[in-house]
């Protein structure tokens, strides 16, 4: 999940560089625009040079015209004159014509390269949206598969409780019938060397009992500190996305000790619940990247205690 975890930064990482270019391209785009728009604007300079140079053309006609009515009699003269206005005119109309039709090339370039650059960032938004909703989905998804495995071994904890609970307290009654057979049998008459055995017997039996309610105990403790370590690195994951970076139901001790206590399995008919790893619930775990070995869940096994009858106390 580290892994994981890392390759996610990384395109995070990669993500931000490319909208950082991006957002240089834009800002590069914006310099053309202004580029565009200062050029746009000097053709509108020229184009209002050119008419105040049309209106002095207009004045220099009006100049011609009075130069025409004081020149009446020389006909020739006005002739050319009238030439050189219509030429000027057609001149005039025709730079006129084409500089109008360079602003209208001019501003539609500008058009097409804001709508691509829209569409763009638009295209690029979308699917970055949708690839973090995706990724989203999917840690929700397996918090709330963390969440189920910890109400499954919240439910084998109540379960091992309320077995051990029943379980003590048959062997504590049984315990107490046999302390009481064993006073009424020591008010009789024995022989001193029956009398230690006996009590060597009982302190056996004593010493063994506190050791397996003690193992009990703390295997219980054990499975309630891993719940809390795995809730705790839920809620960790829950705020910052982050998956779990340790599979702390892995219960390697409790493994070891059903493997030390088979000494037990062949003295009684009594029997404990102990933990086992479940081999179906594998696959389970193996989409979070967890190990075969250590991410299986756990149920209860019975282990065997110690014999109780009433031959125990006899030799």
């Amino acid at each position: 999940m580290k892994l994981e975890l890392n390759s996610l930064l990384e395109e995070i990482n990669s993500w931000k560089t490319l909208l950082k270019a991006k957002d240089e391209e834009i800002e590069y785009l914006h310099g053309q625009l202004s580029f565009m728009q200062g050029q746009n604007k000097t053709l509108e300079e020229t184009q209002a040079n050119l008419l105040q140079e049309i209106s002095q053309f207009n004045s220099a006609l009006s100049v011609l015209h009075n130069s025409i009515s004081k020149l009446e009699n020389h006909e020739a003269e006005k002739k050319i004159l009238l030439l050189e206005k219509e030429n000027m005119k057609v001149v005039l109309d025709e730079q006129k014509a084409l500089h109008q039709k360079e602003i209208e090339e001019f501003r539609k370039g500008i058009q097409n390269i804001k709508l691509q650059h829209a569409d763009e960032l638009e295209r690029q938004k979308s699917e970055a949206i949708h690839n973090s909703s995706s990724k989203v989905e999917k840690y929700l998804l397996r918090i709330s598969e963390k969440e189920s495995i910890i109400l499954k071994l919240e439910e084998n904890i109540s379960k091992l409780k309320t077995e051990n609970n029943s379980e003590t307290l048959r062997i504590k009654v049984e315990y107490e019938e046999k302390i009481s057979k064993l006073k009424s049998r020591l008010a009789k008459p024995k022989g001193s060397h029956s009398l230690n055995d006996d009590f060597k017997k009982d302190d056996i039996f004593r010493q063994k009992y506190i050791k397996i309610e003690k193992e009990s105990k703390e295997e219980i403790m054990k499975l309630q500190g891993q719940i809390k370590e795995l809730q705790a690195q839920m809620n960790l994951m829950k705020n910052g996305n982050r998956p779990l970076n340790r599979q702390a139901y892995v219960l390697n001790d409790v493994r070891n000790e059903n493997n030390g206590a088979s000494s037990y399995k062949e003295e009684s008919s009594h029997h404990f619940k102990r933990l086992k790893t479940c081999s179906d619930q594998r696959d389970e775990f193996e989409d979070f990247n967890m190990g075969k070995n250590q991410a299986d869940l756990v149920k209860p096994v019975k282990k065997k205690l110690f014999n109780l009858d009433m031959n125990y106390f006899v030799k």
